[in-house]
C-alpha cells in the first residue's frame, strides 16, 4: 500500500477524518497522539542523524486519537509544517517523516 490513509479520532474516540501518512507523522512528531488502535501499522523511515548515526523512523497505527484540537482540513495534498526546530524540540533525536531523497552532487574543477 503506497499511500495509506489513517483514521484520526478525537481524544474521546469520535471519528474526525481520514489523514495521510504525512499528517500522521506530524501528529506523532508533535507528541499529539493520545492513543492508538488497530493491528495494522506503517513504518516510515527518515534520514540518518549526524549525532548518533541512527536512521529515524516513525511507526503509525491505522487509527490514532489526536490530543487537543486536530488541525483543520485544508486539503489532503498539503504536507504538515515540519521543520528542524519543531522536530528537535519534540524529541532528542531528529525525526524526519518523508523518505530521504538520494541527492547526487557533481563538482566541477
Amino acid at each position: 500500500m503506497n499511500n495509506p490513509l489513517i483514521l484520526s479520532l478525537d481524544s474521546h474516540g469520535v471519528p474526525h477524518r481520514w489523514i495521510s501518512w504525512q499528517q500522521a507523522c506530524f501528529y506523532y512528531a508533535k507528541n499529539l497522539v493520545a492513543w492508538t488502535m488497530g493491528e495494522r501499522t506503517f513504518t516510515f523511515y527518515g534520514g540518518i542523524s549526524r549525532l548518533t548515526g541512527e536512521r529515524s523512523s516513525i511507526t503509525a497505527h491505522s487509527i490514532i486519537a489526536i490530543r487537543g484540537r486536530a488541525l483543520a482540513a485544508r486539503g489532503f495534498n498539503q504536507v504538515p509544517p515540519l521543520n528542524n526546530l519543531t522536530i528537535a524540540s519534540s524529541s532528542a533525536a531528529i525525526v524526519r517523516c518523508a523518505p530521504t531523497a538520494g541527492a547526487s552532487t557533481a563538482f566541477s574543477s
